[in-house]
């Protein structure tokens, strides 16, 4: 392996990147293009774009034995930004209560609610490579929210005329 060979790669890659964008791209016009208008978040755990970084850790020091630690996620997502709906991202900040064994080894992680509020969302065409690869995973499941959500306003809009008619 050598410069040349990287130099060769790095070629591919900018063109894979390129061609992601230009789907990303492509789905959001799409999305767009329909009109549906809703909200929606990937905030489960097995939704989250890539691995959790760790922000702190520190022992509880509740004579337990357990640990605490702060993770920032990633979130998928679609809503409305300044300039347009857009395909989005959001870090997220989660804690997580680990608890030791008689060896001092974490035997179990549990995670809380997330304790701080979301961070806002950003456009994921400008989101890192690594992320904008993890959302391609997720753009199934985010459609299917957005078909669900999108169901539940037009039953709530119903509803809502239906209460309105009895009424008059």
């Amino acid at each position: 392996m050598d410069l040349k060979d990287l130099s060769s790669l790095s070629q591919r890659l900018k063109v894979a990147t390129d061609e992601l964008n230009v789907a990303l791209q492509a789905i959001q016009d799409k999305l767009n293009a329909l009109g549906i208008g809703v909200e929606v978040w990937l905030d489960n755990t097995k939704h989250w774009l890539g691995d959790p970084i760790v922000t702190s850790r520190s022992e509880l020091g509740d004579g337990k034995g357990t640990l605490h630690r702060s993770l920032r996620i990633h979130e998928l997502g679609y809503a409305r930004l300044a300039d347009g709906w857009a395909l989005v991202t959001r870090d997220r900040e989660y804690d997580e209560v680990g608890f030791l064994d008689d060896n001092g080894n974490v035997r179990a992680w549990e995670l809380c609610e997330a304790v701080h509020p979301p961070g806002d969302p950003k456009p994921l065409l400008r989101a890192s490579r690594a992320v904008r690869m993890h959302a391609v995973k997720q753009i199934p499941q985010l459609i299917a929210a957005i078909h669900d959500s999108a169901n539940e306003v037009v039953k709530a809009v119903e509803q809502a005329r239906q209460i309105a008619e009895s009424l008059e």
